[in-house]
């Protein structure tokens, strides 16, 4: 017959192996978030600085399709972050 002190010590021994993988999944999520937002910061970044390219360009009256292209490409992918960084 099982003891009181056997018993508390099988659920202390379970308890550390779920705790074991709990730590290593959240760590997971948690530098996959940081990828998502270091990616995303890069892309604002990229954004911003196109952002002046075209504004100096309309004042010197050059064309800005091709910057504005780009602009919109970099937006869709930085939304396309916030897709992969919110929970369905």
């Amino acid at each position: 017959m099982a003891t009181v002190g056997e018993g508390l010590k099988a659920s202390i021994r379970i308890g550390g192996t779920i705790d074991s993988s709990w730590r290593k999944g959240v760590s997971q999520i948690k530098d996959g978030l940081l990828g998502i937002t270091k990616e995303t910061k890069s892309l604002q970044s990229r954004q911003e600085k196109l952002a002046r390219q075209m504004k100096k360009a309309v004042l010197e009256g050059k064309d800005v399709t091709k910057l504005r292209a780009q602009y919109e490409s970099l937006g869709k992918k930085n939304r396309g972050c916030d897709k992969r960084a919110d929970p369905p």
